[in-house]
């Protein structure tokens, strides 16, 4: 008896250790979802850079083996994920490189870390720390929904500031900042609302409750609000992407619940006319101006990419760094042989940014980690449906898929062509698409428990 008491307490003392770091990796996906919830307000951006850099010191002593493990195994079997990753190395360790060319100016080495390096690193320890699971998908889903929330209340309470400034509504482009938010957030927001409606309306239909139809109100308010908000920004990008996203999940509605094609274009008019009307009502001026420029890209080409190409052409195999400075710098000299060149800031452009960043290998580091995140979603789409029997997990996890691969395209492939587009974004992606791809390669996806997501 003695002898086994003896075990018993052996087995806890031995599992104590474990359990307690599993119970401090939870505390530590619940860090990296407040992170999730502030990153986007840039009001707060320096706070939240040194968060970051906290959460990465904080997560040291807490790097999981076992999750370095599927880490590596999911990135063995798949060449999608050796692409990202790949992709990812190279051109982190290119734009590191080419801003320590700067040296002894240093100002480049705090614009890398605050701009990408803190963000791209607590992606990659958040991996090795947190749970992973289709449930920690789940969390850091509902996450992003919080986020919209947050940053409506911002708008809303940077508006609230003008007012009692004297400043006029939407009279300015100081609400910009926000679009980016918007647009990545949106699919997110709107993912939610298709899986609601089609499994809280039915409940709530069958136990005569009015809490899933009262929570779907609700995400139809922030839906609304994001877009009033977003029209606020009298950014033509953010107007046409908010137009794009939700006129792409009213497409994935109607073809589910095979819409028939005179209600398809009755319900399409009529959103288009909504949408219109409410992304020029808080600035009318803005959107009415935005709108009058219609496609037109010319200055951008002129006078953002095409210094930037030329930029590229002198720095081919390095680039600058990263820095407001070395950028002025290098206008400034560009000047000389072309003087007609303004200086627009950025090249406003996701891929040429990281040319000027990296130069040409750093372009095609980047354009690998593009194709290894569409051929991950693409595999988990593929593999998921045959996989998963759970018919409403299975709709969650198209859903949450969908909304990934659309906020990918949207921020990064579509607005990053004419806009700057902030890398530390990135790094929730690269948290959500790790994930994925090792619950994809995982050979317990079927197993019930791993796939509670609410």
């Amino acid at each position: 008896m003695s002898l086994i008491n003896d075990g018993a307490i052996a087995d806890i003392q031995a599992n104590a250790p474990k359990k307690a770091k599993e119970a401090v990796a939870q505390y530590y996906l619940y860090l990296v979802g407040l992170y999730i919830v502030l990153v986007f307000n840039e009001f707060i951006r320096r706070p939240v850079d040194f968060f970051a850099l906290g959460l990465i010191l904080l997560g040291l002593p807490l790097i999981n083996k076992s999750n370095i493990n599927l880490l590596k195994a999911s990135i063995a079997q798949s060449m999608a994920a050796k692409m990202v990753f790949w992709g990812l190395f190279v051109m982190s360790i290119l734009f590191f490189i080419a801003t320590l060319r700067q040296f002894p100016r240093y100002d480049g080495l705090i614009a890398f870390g605050a701009q990408y390096g803190v963000h791209i690193c607590l992606a990659v320890m958040a991996l090795m720390i947190i749970p992973i699971s289709v449930k920690t998908i789940g969390f850091l889903f509902n996450c992003l929904l919080f986020s919209m929330l947050a940053l409506i209340l911002v708008d809303i309470g940077f508006y609230i500031w003008d007012y009692r400034n004297n400043i006029a509504i939407g009279s300015d482009y100081s609400h910009r900042w926000l679009g980016d938010g918007y647009v990545f957030l949106t699919p997110f927001l709107l993912a939610r609302i298709l899986y609601n409606q089609e499994q809280g309306d039915i409940q709530a239909i069958k136990k005569l409750s009015v809490a899933p139809l009262f929570f779907q109100l609700l995400l139809y308010l922030l839906l609304i609000l994001s877009v009033i908000l977003g029209g606020g920004t009298g950014a033509r990008s953010t107007y046409l992407i908010l137009f794009f996203e939700i006129v792409f999940f009213i497409a994935l509605k109607a073809y589910q619940a095979r819409w028939s094609a005179i209600k398809m274009l009755t319900i399409s008019f009529l959103v288009f006319v909504v949408l219109k009307v409410a992304l020029g009502l808080l600035a009318p001026e803005l959107f009415e101006g935005a709108v009058s420029r219609r496609l037109q890209t010319w200055d951008r080409i002129l006078y953002a990419w095409t210094p930037a190409i030329l930029l590229i052409q002198e720095a081919p195999m390095m680039g600058y760094g990263f820095g407001a400075e070395v950028w002025d710098a290098a206008i400034s000299h560009l000047k000389l042989t072309h003087p007609n060149i303004i200086n627009f800031g950025s090249p406003h452009n996701w891929f040429l940014s990281a040319g000027f960043f990296g130069g040409i290998p750093a372009c095609i580091a980047q354009f690998s980690l593009v194709v290894g995140m569409f051929g991950i979603l693409k595999s988990f789409w593929e593999r998921g449906r045959k996989l998963i029997v759970n018919r409403a997990i299975n709709q969650k996890l198209s859903y949450l898929t969908i909304a990934v691969l659309t906020a990918f395209i949207s921020f990064y492939l579509v607005r990053g062509l004419v806009e700057f587009t902030i890398y530390k974004y990135l790094s929730i992606l690269i948290i959500i698409f790790g994930m994925i791809n090792v619950v994809n390669q995982s050979n317990h996806l079927h197993t019930p428990a791993n796939l509670e997501i609410d």
